[in-house]
């Protein structure tokens, strides 16, 4: 799968040349620099995949109107609908009345994130967004606190085949790479539908704190988007571990984290 790599704006040039990217709509417009990286990877069609994320998992949560205007304006491949967090009714009446928005106002791909406080809420949720004119289905870290480590895992088999035709994309990484590896085996061996990309702020995470990724559990604290406090050695070691987990050859990479 596709690794898009989250980094606060003055590490970006570590990842202009990757072709997987989400940008966090609440910056735009809002961090001149980052938004000129974004519009720059935008303006490369073909090359590059570009994602404008909500700001849900930011808490910054921003209307679809917002969504859209921001995403045209650095010419994103796809938008992620509004979601509520953990909640399965609020989600389903949020995201269908913007999906209705884009459908008849832009031409746009769209990816909706199944929410509930359990993995039975969660799949229901998801079963519903299945019938809807959707381009891609948002796999959301929180399953792997809802559920265990393997939550998201589980939730891909529940869902077999019903997936088909849809991308997955698995949003963001909230304990261990490992868990993204164990993943793409799962695909490579037939056992769940291709995942299309994942996207991740780790490498950094672990960075600030002067950490590899193999080194412990992933270390807590709110991101700092405008921050200039990371080890770039480490974190070009953290950035290379990160996609090496996403898209392994071997079992190299699972003795990382043993």
């Amino acid at each position: 799968m596709k690794a898009a790599t989250i980094l606060p704006t003055h590490y970006l040039p570590m990842v202009k040349d990757d072709n997987y990217h989400m940008c966090l709509a609440h910056l735009i417009n809002r961090d001149d620099v980052y938004t000129e990286f974004y519009k720059d990877i935008g303006r490369q069609p073909g090359n590059k995949y570009l994602i404008m994320d909500n700001g849900v998992i930011e808490g910054d949560p921003r209307p679809i109107e917002e969504i859209i205007k921001k995403a045209l304006y650095v010419r994103a491949d796809e938008i992620i609908l509004p979601d509520v967090f953990l909640d399965k009714d609020a989600t389903l009446v949020k995201s269908y009345e913007a999906l209705g928005y884009v459908h008849n106002n832009f031409p746009l791909k769209v990816m909706a994130v199944p929410q509930g406080k359990t993995l039975d809420e969660w799949l229901e949720c998801a079963i519903v967004m299945l019938d809807w004119d959707i381009d891609c289905i948002g796999i959301p870290k929180v399953l792997t606190k809802i559920a265990g480590r393997d939550g998201r895992l589980e939730a891909l088999k529940c869902l077999g085949n019903k997936l088909r035709g849809l991308d997955i994309h698995l949003l963001g990484c909230w304990n261990s790479p490992i868990e993204i590896t164990l993943i793409e085996r799962c695909v490579k061996n037939g056992e769940i539908r291709p995942v299309r990309g994942v996207d991740s702020v780790i490498a950094y995470v672990y960075a600030r704190e002067g950490l590899l990724l193999s080194d412990a559990d992933r270390p807590a604290g709110a991101i700092d988007f405008s921050a200039h406090d990371a080890d770039e050695s480490i974190l070009t070691k953290n950035i290379q571990m990160w996609r090496d987990s996403c898209d392994f050859e071997d079992d190299g990479i699972l003795k990382l984290f043993k």
